[in-house]
């Protein structure tokens, strides 16, 4: 059984090959090609994963609480989401594949068990893909073609090295055809690997038409929220901009007065005023008749029966004594 460093030395060999013939045959970009074999040299360590406590487990596990996370985001830039809940989201990933990932894996989990075989393989190339971010559907399968390489490279050198050369001829080990098979000893696994695997082929089949309903729902919110915006811009310019009656000219304006006279000055009606009458305010018709040789008081003599008091009501120096 080849051990940790060989795995690893063999994808990375790999890994290189893959970057560097789509980078120099297909005009692939460095960036990606670099990528692509990064992902293909670092997932050939993934098949390890069943093997318990050690290495393979421990370093697989980092790698991918490290790198899923990054892959993610990148996706779900997609969706709108604000930068600090990409940042919770991506501290979450990393939390649950570094520590809850790990336990089940080591809880649950039997070497040379399903995570050594084709269907497995095929799990984690779909994930790949799906982490994968770009808009172009083919860079994104050449990402998750790197893992599936390193995937398989891993279990094609755990079958070379079930061959023992004993005596002149080669021998087969107890270990020969565990890593590249179809199905294991445990129905249970077997039954949660090609479900696994069935989902993830529905859920890939369908995702380019999702993705492009959401991104085309996600511009149509941005479009109207702008437009809304610039309609509250609008609105608020023009209030600012109306003019406005000055301070107090508003208020101190004399309503406009009635027809018929110029000076504004109310007229009072007939009935409503009282004008003094001699003799009491009795009509001419209802007065007695004088004698003859009397005349009528004048109003203008003061008369000498009023009180003191009421002579000096209307003395201004009332207010003095």
């Amino acid at each position: 059984m080849a051990d940790f460093i060989t795995h690893f030395a063999a994808s990375s060999v790999v890994g290189a090959g893959y970057g560097a013939a789509a980078y120099g045959w297909y005009d692939m970009p460095l960036s990606t090609s670099l990528l692509a074999g990064g992902l293909c040299g670092i997932t050939g360590m993934l098949p390890d994963l069943d093997s318990g406590s050690g290495r393979p487990l421990r370093e697989s596990v980092a790698f991918a609480a490290a790198v899923a996370p990054m892959m993610l985001l990148e996706r779900l830039r997609t969706f709108g989401l604000a930068p600090e809940l990409l940042v919770l989201i991506g501290a979450g990933s990393y939390l649950l594949i570094r520590f809850g990932l790990g336990w089940f894996l080591k809880h649950f989990t039997v070497h040379r068990g399903m995570f050594h075989s084709l269907p497995a393989a095929g799990i984690f190339f779909l994930i790949a893909f799906l982490l994968a971010s770009g808009e172009d559907v083919l860079l994104r399968w050449y990402k998750a073609g790197g893992v599936l390489l390193g995937y398989l490279s891993h279990l094609v050198l755990d079958e070379l090295y079930s061959l023992e050369w004993v005596r002149g001829r080669w021998k087969l080990r107890r270990s020969f055809g565990t890593a590249l098979k179809l199905w294991g000893s445990h129905a249970w696994s077997n039954l949660l690997a090609y479900g696994l695997l069935g989902v993830l082929v529905v859920v890939v089949f369908f995702e380019p038409t999702w993705m492009e309903g959401v991104q085309r729902r996600y511009t149509e919110a941005q479009a109207q929220f702008w437009e809304s915006q610039r309609q509250r811009l609008a609105a608020l310019e023009d209030a600012l901009t109306q003019p406005r009656p000055r301070s107090g000219a508003a208020g101190s304006a004399a309503p406009a007065p009635p027809a018929g006279n110029p000076n504004g000055r109310e007229t009072p009606s007939p009935a409503a005023s009282t004008v003094a009458e001699p003799n009491g305010g009795v009509p001419p018709s209802a007065q007695q008749p004088l004698p003859p040789g009397s005349s009528l008081p004048d109003s203008s003599q003061p008369n000498p029966n009023r009180s003191s008091s009421q002579a000096e009501q209307g003395s201004p120096w009332r207010f003095f004594r």
